[in-house]
């Protein structure tokens, strides 16, 4: 089968990217991001085209909404004829993220945002992480990093500091604070993780989760509900997935949390 890149489909080595949608900026840049980690493009522009597809070390699904005819109901479809997909992402642009969540797939990226390619290639790092996944890890939707949304929303911690007869600048105080401590609690659940300290991953994912709620980064706080209960189970061996997906979905918050600070928030 042709490649967008032009690389042969066939070795057994070569990380592969499914793609649907012959959008060739889109493919470009694409191309671009994934160069560094060999990761070949092969364009498919049906679901039936899958059977004769050679699978091999696929470590994704891309679905050019733009550029693809029935996107919406692709990734359900795709879902269905191949349940033990890696991730099936969808990339929208501002006329079809307003449409909403699309069934089947795992991750939302814009189209419209210009660091679209490096977050795709962040999903798919961490979705390539060799041995470390297990088959219904795989096949579960990986939650957060969907950009397709607001990474915060503090609507909820505004209604209850108005009930408390708070105003705007304790708000703000917790914003700061948060935003100061992030890195460092972010390095030291890496840390743990990496040296496979379960309790410590367990209590440095416990306590970012807490204040990502509060300030309504939801995904955020889902992934890392999620590495806790994996330490605590007393397993990390699949943890490192998630902690990448930690760490960019820390940064949308991140971004997002800097821009209500300076006026831009809704």
């Amino acid at each position: 089968m042709k490649t967008a890149s032009g690389s042969d489909p066939g070795q057994d080595t070569a990380r592969v990217l499914l793609w649907f949608g012959r959008e060739q900026a889109a493919l470009a840049l694409a191309r671009s991001a994934l160069a560094p980690a060999q990761t070949t493009l092969r364009v498919l522009d049906t679901v039936e085209q899958l059977g004769g597809a050679d699978r091999r070390g696929c470590i994704g699904v891309v679905v050019a909404a733009h550029a693809c005819p029935g996107w919406r109901t692709l990734p359900a479809r795709l879902r269905h004829a191949w349940p033990e997909a890696p991730p099936i992402i969808v990339l929208l642009d501002d006329e079809a993220a307003a449409e909403g969540r699309v069934p089947g797939a795992d991750v939302h990226l814009l189209a419209t945002a210009a660091d679209w390619p490096e977050r795709l290639r962040g999903v798919l790092r961490a979705a390539a992480t060799p041995a470390t996944t297990t088959a219904a890890e795989q096949a579960a939707p990986l939650p957060g990093f969907d950009t397709a949304r607001p990474a915060v929303d503090l609507r909820g911690l505004r209604a209850t500091f108005a009930e408390l007869g708070a105003d705007a600048s304790e708000i703000e105080a917790l914003v700061v604070t948060y935003l100061n401590e992030l890195p460092a609690a972010f390095a030291r659940l890496e840390h743990a993780v990496g040296a496979g300290e379960l309790e410590t991953a367990a209590s440095a994912a416990h306590a970012l989760k807490s204040p990502s709620a509060t300030l309504g980064a939801a995904a955020l706080a889902e992934l890392l509900r999620r590495l806790e209960e994996m330490a605590r189970s007393g397993d990390l061996s699949h943890a490192r997935h998630l902690l990448e997906l930690i760490r960019l979905e820390s940064e949308r918050v991140s971004d997002a949390l800097a821009r209500e600070l300076g006026g831009g928030g809704a």
